[in-house]
């Protein structure tokens, strides 16, 4: 997040107490405006009661190994980790969350390269040899793990914060964010308010046109070893399912 000394912004993987039953729901991130912040720093708490893995990683540089991995660690169940950047033009990428053996996706950065990193000029954050053990291609869990999105960035004098948790794909793991301010005026609460309270089972997703399937891999212990596949992800085969077809008729007139 961009922020001065009175604020900050938190990732949360949300705990077993806040299950519920699973609704089909589609996150519409909306932009805020924070003047005269110019820091980021997000927070990475993982509130469930197993281990979870968080990789954080942007999309920066052409070729094979196009993103770069700011974050890659596994965090015990109450606690958390951080990436603070003193100077960040821009900020931006997916946060996935995890609870399997064998699925890092490389090597994240320390605090410190983070910090050195974010503050370079873009047209030097490719190429540069001290940096190219953080580049990977696409993660081993993308097809699965949880997942968020977020861009923070300088515009005209401010700062644009923009986050969402996905709720297109996949359901595997509860998430949030929040924005803690001492200070929160002129702040829409809409533009934090993208929450994914509920673990799925499988009885609710196959009830919403989603289909269950189990992770490739051996969860941490505790961890669910099922997901939801969405009906969005679902119906990248319209044939597949008979949810990819229910509402056709409406729309058959714009087609």
């Amino acid at each position: 997040v961009a922020q001065d000394k009175h604020s900050i912004f938190v990732f949360f993987l949300l705990g077993q107490e806040v299950m519920a039953g699973l609704s089909w729901l589609y996150a519409l991130a909306l932009p805020c405006v924070s003047w005269g912040r110019h820091d980021v720093h997000i927070e990475f708490v993982n509130d469930c009661d197993f281990d979870v893995s968080f990789a954080w990683y942007q999309t920066t540089c052409p070729g094979a190994k196009p993103n770069v991995l700011f974050l890659n660690e596994r965090v015990a169940s109450g606690q958390q980790t951080s990436r603070v950047a003193p100077v960040a033009i821009f900020a931006g990428g997916r946060v996935y969350a995890w609870a399997a053996e064998g699925k890092s996706p490389g090597q994240g950065m320390s605090q410190e390269v983070f910090a050195d990193y974010m503050a370079l000029p873009a047209a030097q954050k490719c190429g540069q040899q001290q940096y190219s053990s953080y580049m990977i291609n696409a993660p081993p869990f993308m097809k699965w793990g949880a997942f968020a999105e977020l861009t923070f960035t300088h515009t005209n004098g401010g700062i644009i914060n923009d986050a969402d948790i996905s709720m297109v794909d996949q359901f595997y793991l509860p998430m949030s964010w929040d924005w803690l301010y001492d200070d929160t005026a002129g702040l829409n609460t809409e533009c934090y308010n993208t929450s994914l309270t509920a673990f799925p089972d499988q009885a609710a997703c196959n009830a919403n046109g989603g289909e269950w399937a189990t992770i490739p891999a051996v969860p941490y212990p505790r961890a669910p070893s099922g997901y939801c596949k969405s009906p969005n992800s679902v119906c990248q085969d319209p044939s597949r399912h008979a949810v990819c077809s229910t509402s056709l008729g409406k729309f058959q007139s714009l087609i």
